[in-house]
């Protein structure tokens, strides 16, 4: 955790309580004037500590009101080969698929994100939370 006047920012924080995995991988930054609710989380890490799930009510909100992913799996394995912008070459080869396949599947996730390229198809899919 590092505070400082401008925020408080937690990157990429893991905490297990004995064998339970608490949080994994939380990223948070809490800018100043934000209210945040300590309590609600402390809560949410007891409920977790003793065994329950706790989810998030917006996050499963976001997550029904996306809809299901409308992408197959390999759609979306080419989809993130291709986030960093790498050629169909090398996709193919990251990948072991023919170029032609890499195509395909690219064009598919193009048209289901109904994006006009590849980079927006992707930012569409991560902002589906179907990457």
């Amino acid at each position: 955790m590092r505070s400082s006047s401008n925020a408080v920012e937690f990157d990429h924080v893991s905490k297990h309580y004995g064998a339970v995995l608490a949080v994994d991988d939380l990223s948070l930054t809490i800018e100043p004037g934000t209210t945040v609710a300590l309590r609600e989380l402390a809560a949410a890490i007891r409920r977790v500590h003793a065994g329950e799930r706790v989810i998030d009510p917006g996050l499963a909100a976001a997550a029904l009101s996306a809809g299901p992913n409308p992408l197959s799996g390999r759609e979306r394995d080419v989809l993130a080969a291709a986030a960093d912008g790498s050629t169909i070459v090398d996709i193919a080869g990251r990948l072991h698929l023919s170029e032609g396949t890499v195509r395909n599947y690219l064009s598919s996730a193009i048209q289901k994100t109904r994006a006009r390229n590849r980079i927006e198809a992707v930012q569409r899919a991560r902002a589906q939370g179907w990457l």
